[in-house]
């Protein structure tokens, strides 16, 4: 056998993810993106899975912003020693994985990339994914990016997830 978890420690995990329950379902999403003419617009329409398996959260995403079709499949998992939260995203079309680093705080999910790259090049970008339950049926997700390695912020992309009732 080559690993075993006791049961004291699948409660510690099943805490850990508590806080961020309100992620599970599936979902029509809605995408906006942002201009700094135009503010937030709409350009695009998707979908989503959000589902626990053991003691990982998964998300399967497919949406359509302006005109083309992206695909990511999200893992994430919780150090239940420090409650931090590390996230795998891979994007299915392009054949990229992005990992990040996250927190939560209140109910706000925070990840951000380029924290883990010690001995790596830092990405030319990086991205901070916030998210956040607006309502028992609607998450909303924002994306920021960087260009210089964090000082300043901009935002890039909004989705807002609207529950499908089962």
């Amino acid at each position: 056998m080559l690993g075993y978890m006791s049961a004291a420690n699948a409660k510690v995990f099943q805490n850990c993810f508590s806080a961020v329950q309100f992620l599970i379902g599936e979902y029509a999403v809605e995408v906006y993106s942002y201009s700094e003419t135009e503010g937030w617009f709409h350009s695009g329409n998707g979908k989503s899975r959000v589902y626990k398996e053991d003691n990982v959260i998964f998300e399967n995403l497919q949406v359509t912003k302006e005109n083309v079709f992206i695909h990511f499949q999200n893992t994430m998992v919780v150090n239940s020693e420090t409650n931090n939260y590390k996230l795998m995203s891979l994007d299915l079309v392009e054949g990229r994985i992005d990992t990040y680093l996250g927190s939560e705080n209140k109910g706000v999910l925070t990840f951000l990339n380029g924290e883990n790259t010690k001995g790596l090049d830092k990405p030319k970008y990086l991205f901070k994914l916030i998210y956040k339950e607006l309502s028992s049926s609607t998450v909303s997700l924002i994306i920021g990016c960087s260009k210089d390695d964090g000082k300043t912020w901009l935002p890039f992309v909004k989705n807002l997830y609207n529950r499908i009732a089962s």
